[in-house]
């Protein structure tokens, strides 16, 4: 989700939908993590925040751009309710027969 196209080029129904999704959090971290000292160092400041939002280099949510650790706390949060859904969808499955 959003790994290949940054996110700040899609539509915006696409962005929220994408942000369904855990893989989105963990991209947008680790674009964080792999692109901080090249914003910080060699982009000028009044370009930096649309460069950060075209790239899709941190979510947002409700404004706010989310951390790294919220954005692994997303993904980890996500990631397990998609996880205790395929349980219960399976055990409804096997119980049919």
């Amino acid at each position: 989700m959003a790994t290949y196209q940054p996110l700040g080029l899609m539509p915006d129904i696409m962005q929220k939908l994408i942000k369904l999704f855990p893989s989105a959090y963990a991209a947008a971290a680790y674009r964080q993590i792999w692109m901080k000292d090249l914003i910080n160092d060699n982009v000028p400041s009044q370009g930096r925040s649309e460069l950060i939002k075209q790239l899709g280099i941190g979510l947002r949510i409700h404004g706010s751009r989310l951390t790294v650790n919220q954005e692994m706390i997303a993904m980890l949060c996500g990631g397990g309710i998609c996880l205790v859904l395929l349980v219960l969808v399976s055990g409804l499955h096997t119980e049919e027969y």
